[in-house]
This record gives structure tokens, sequence and C-alpha cells, in this order.
């Protein structure tokens, strides 16, 4: 039986039972930003916010923290490193969740991107594929323009090189203003 409510998740989401605690932060922190994104992107709420980011961390509660460092306020360095890029301003959205990419294939992504700025955001938008080292294995881009408040989606065709093992996809909103990038990443094994 589960020890705590998000054993049975863990376990299902990460290799199984015995995971480590820096692997539970960062498969939260991973999945937390890629929900978050979702609900931004469809512009369904008035806004998303994240319920625990400061409340609690004890034995046996069931919510907690997000900081590593409460007294400093040092934030959990994944839920920074994943949930910053989640709420920044120009959001991301790259719409796949799928486990696996099929080597020597071509796909094509939805990236959804929202604009939360007063004005209109113009740049380039780049979808590429790394492998767990970080090398770039492939690569495609489009120029983007988005309204003031607005959104819009982009597909974006990729030829999945022929390699396997553990990548990441991201894609990634480079504006033109003086602004800083936003990325969205997912997890993906080349079959």
């Amino acid at each position: 039986t589960p020890t705590t409510l998000t054993d049975h998740r863990f376990n299902n989401y990460l290799a199984g039972p015995g995971t480590t605690t820096e692997e539970r932060f960062e498969a939260a922190a991973y999945y937390l930003a890629g929900e978050t994104e979702y609900h931004r992107a469809y512009r369904k709420w008035a806004a998303v916010q994240h319920f625990t980011y400061l409340t609690c961390s004890y034995p046996g509660a069931y919510t907690s923290d997000n900081f590593r460092d409460v007294v400093n306020l040092e934030l959990d360095p994944y839920f920074k490193d994943y949930v910053s890029e989640a709420f920044k301003p120009l959001g991301v959205n790259l719409s796949f969740w799928e486990p696996t990419l099929k080597s020597g294939t071509t796909k094509i992504f939805k990236i959804m991107l929202i604009n939360d700025y007063e004005q209109g955001m113009d740049g380039k938008l780049v979808l590429s594929l790394e492998n767990k080292g970080g090398k770039e294995l492939a690569k495609t881009e489009t120029s983007f323009s988005i309204p003031a408040f607005g959104q819009g989606s982009y597909f974006l065709e990729l030829a999945i090189p022929e390699v396997q093992g553990e990548s990441m996809l991201k894609a990634t909103a480079y504006p033109e203003a003086d602004i800083e990038i936003t990325v969205s990443r997912r997890k993906v094994r080349i079959e």
C-alpha cells in the first residue's frame, strides 16, 4: 500500500518503486510545469497559480512547499528550472506527451504560444531534439507573431534521426524584444 498520497503516481510516472528523492523532485516539477503550460495555453482560466508554493514541510505533511531552504527563500532547483519557464509572460506549450518517437520518421508537433505582455511579440520559434548529453540531434524553426494578450498555435515538422535512446524535445521561443527566451521541454525515448 502507498505510504503517501503520491507514491502510486511516482511508481507509475517513474521507473517503479525505489526511485530517489531527487528523481521525485525532478518529476514533480517536470509534470507541474507541463500542466501549467497546458492550462495557460488554452486560455480557459482567469489565472493559473500553484497552491503550495510556500505552505509547509514537516514529517507527515501531504503537501509541501517548493523551497530547498525556506529561511533563505532558495527554491528547489528542479522547481525553479521547470516551473519558472511555465509561468513566464511569453508562454510556450509543446503539445506532446507521448513517451516514444520512432527513429527515421517525420512528425508534426503542435506548439502553442501565449503573450501576456501589453505589446505584440514577434520572434523565432525553434523545435529541437537533443540526446541525454545535450547534443542537438535535429532542429527546425519558424517565425512567430503573437498579439498583445493573445495566443497562437504553430505546427512544426521534425525529422527524427536514426538514433536510439533517451532524449529531450524542446520548443523555444526567442523573442525579438529584449526579454528572456522561454522553453517547453518533453522527455522522450527514440526507438
